[in-house]
């Protein structure tokens, strides 16, 4: 879910597919998993929209209720997770926010998705479970 989260609530570029996500999840299709640091990441980018002035404050706020009521599986964060995640952004060259997503992802035995085409270029042929989000199949 890395960095798509917020394009089911701003129109950017890959909303398309990532609102696809949302409705194959509604239609039991897919599960949706994430570490607990996503609620915030989500506030995060949802906040630099309003501040630049392309959101609304009450869109935000709203935004923020609607992700509330998505049952995603939220995993949490403990210390295991993040020395992994240490680990691997050291081995690998991203952040650890990034390989923390990944860590989860690989204990879950799920495909990951991220709208984050450098770090699916740099690591598409490493994590054949990573999904670039521009390649997830409509219906």
């Amino acid at each position: 879910m890395l960095q798509w989260g917020v394009k089911w609530f701003v129109p950017e570029p890959l909303s398309d597919k990532a609102l696809a996500i949302l409705e194959d999840f509604r239609d039991g299709r897919v599960e949706l998993y994430a570490p607990r640091i996503f609620m915030l990441e989500v506030a995060s980018a949802l906040r630099k929209y309003c501040v630049r002035g392309l959101v609304e404050r009450s869109i935000v706020a709203a935004s923020l209720r609607v992700l509330r009521d998505i049952d995603i599986v939220y995993m949490e964060i403990n210390w295991d997770l993040v020395d992994k995640a240490l680990s691997y952004s050291l081995e690998r060259g991203v952040t650890a926010y990034d390989a923390a997503y990944i860590v989860a992802a690989r204990n879950l035995g799920a495909r990951l998705v991220t709208a984050d085409e450098r770090l699916y270029r740099a690591l598409r042929n490493r994590e054949p479970a990573l999904i670039f989000l521009g390649d997830y199949a409509l219906d």
